[in-house]
């Protein structure tokens, strides 16, 4: 498996090809930063294509329809993302 979360077109795209000359057959995951971009590397062969502007509002629809307006069930989610973040962060970037 190649795993790429680096959202830069060029270097995705020689992974892709450097990937195909080796003749690897691996599932290839890359980011992209825009639509077009992540059409390209999908042409170019990728397996899939993170495309994090457009996950993260299926995302947050996704979220509202379970929260519905209801602020306990809010409050609670803030919670528990606040939790995440500073576990995900705050034990990775200790002085």
């Amino acid at each position: 498996m190649v795993i790429s979360t680096v959202p830069d077109i060029n270097s995705n795209q020689l992974l892709l090809q450097e990937t195909k000359r080796r003749g690897l057959s691996v599932p290839i995951y890359v980011t992209a930063d825009t639509w077009q971009d992540t059409e390209n590397l999908y042409s170019a062969g990728a397996d899939y294509v993170v495309f994090p502007h457009y996950l993260s509002g299926e995302y947050m629809s996704t979220l509202l329809k379970q929260l519905n307006s209801n602020p306990a069930a809010t409050a609670q989610e803030r919670e528990r993302h606040l939790k995440d973040l500073h576990h995900h962060y705050k034990s990775r970037h200790k002085a």
